[in-house]
């Protein structure tokens, strides 16, 4: 995927700050790894992301710190041993009162631990408000889309000149994924669907060892992630 400039990150972290009035919040943690990738850059699986009103700190465990170093621009890398703690210290650094958080996101047992460890401050759930954060697209991500689209659309062509009656439905969606990788995907978008004859009939089909027969229907769902 191309990497985000340090203007993207910045203006993308400066339009949500503006929002913080209207949130009624002079901060939010951010747990959703989506949200965190589109507003750092950052790639890894797990990790939180605080913003105040003037700026933002990446927080992430030691399998992630050389990884976020690499990957993150303008955001400071903040190392953790355990995420609650990580937490309570960029809030007190911060001096946060009232803190969003995505409400759809964090399970009871974490906000009954933030709730214990952040007497001072006041959580704020944030729902509807972020649903809309990625809404509106910048240059950047309608590059990667169109990038990925082309990707998703030259492996299934490819992989429409090939397949045969005796292939399975697991088979399929291996050499799909394949060549989409191969073409420079970083991933599937979802688990692939492939199926065929009756499975067809199922909206979200797994694939299966159903070999398909001459004259089957068969149904392919993917897509790409770049």
């Amino acid at each position: 995927m191309p990497q985000l400039t340090n203007d993207s990150t910045l203006d993308r972290i400066h339009t949500i700050q503006r929002k913080f009035p209207d949130f009624q919040v002079d901060g939010i943690i951010f747990s959703d790894m989506s949200n965190i990738r589109y507003l750092s850059g950052f790639t890894g699986s797990d990790g939180i992301l605080v913003l105040d009103s003037e700026g933002a700190r990446l927080l992430v465990d030691g399998r992630y710190t050389v990884q976020a170093v690499r990957e993150v621009r303008q955001i400071p890398v903040v190392q953790y041993s355990n995420k609650i703690d990580g937490i309570e210290l960029a809030v007190r650094d911060l001096n946060l009162k009232r803190i969003g958080f995505e409400a759809s996101l964090v399970c009871v047992d974490m906000h009954q631990a933030l709730t214990r460890r952040l007497k001072k401050s006041k959580l704020v759930p944030l729902a509807d408000e972020l649903r809309m954060l990625r809404a509106c697209k910048d240059d950047h991500e309608l590059l990667i889309m169109k990038k990925a689209a082309a990707i998703a659309s030259k492996a299934l062509a490819a992989l429409a000149k090939e397949i045969r009656p005796g292939w399975t439905e697991r088979e399929i969606a291996l050499q799909l994924e394949m060549k989409a990788r191969r073409s420079g995907g970083e991933q599937v978008a979802f688990e692939t669907i492939v199926a065929s004859g009756n499975n067809a009939a199922l909206p979200h089909a797994r694939p299966t060892n159903r070999k398909i027969k001459k004259g089957d229907f068969v149904v392919v769902d993917f897509g790409v992630k770049y």
